[in-house]
């Protein structure tokens, strides 16, 4: 998923929660949200970071399958994390396809399963560390 679709649904969850209220003040006001806001955002920028530095080996020509192994498993795992606080933070709106978070949930969870994307590179990069020993 590009940094920007990874942004856009950040600020539309944001914009969103700005709107609604509930008790007399927006959703945004409230620390239970504020947390899910910040770990949506860190995890953006995380994904960013490192697939920049997989990047930069790669430039360097000293990426190893071990590397892009645990950086796809990785960001993959983060990506479906972030998108599934999107679709909690919207309540019952996070299921609608018109909204983009239900659209980003659809198109990541084939990714994330697809032959076991994740645990499949998971196993694959621990094997190469077990054998090590």
């Amino acid at each position: 998923m590009c940094q920007a679709y990874k942004l856009t649904l950040f600020f539309i969850c944001y914009d969103v929660l700005k709107e609604r209220k509930q008790f007399g003040a927006p959703l945004a006001a409230f620390q239970v949200n504020h947390q899910k806001l910040v770990v949506m955002l860190g995890n953006i920028q995380a994904m960013s970071l490192v697939g920049w530095c997989l990047c930069k080996l790669y430039d360097k020509g000293t990426i190893t399958p071990d590397h892009a192994s645990l950086g796809n498993s990785w960001i993959t795992l983060k990506e479906r994390e972030t998108v599934a606080l999107g679709r909690e933070l919207l309540g019952s709106n996070g299921i609608l396809a018109d909204i983009l978070v239900a659209n980003a949930f659809c198109y990541l969870e084939p990714i994330y399963t697809y032959e076991g994307t994740y645990k499949s590179t998971r196993v694959d990069w621990c094997g190469e560390r077990l054998r090590e020993f």
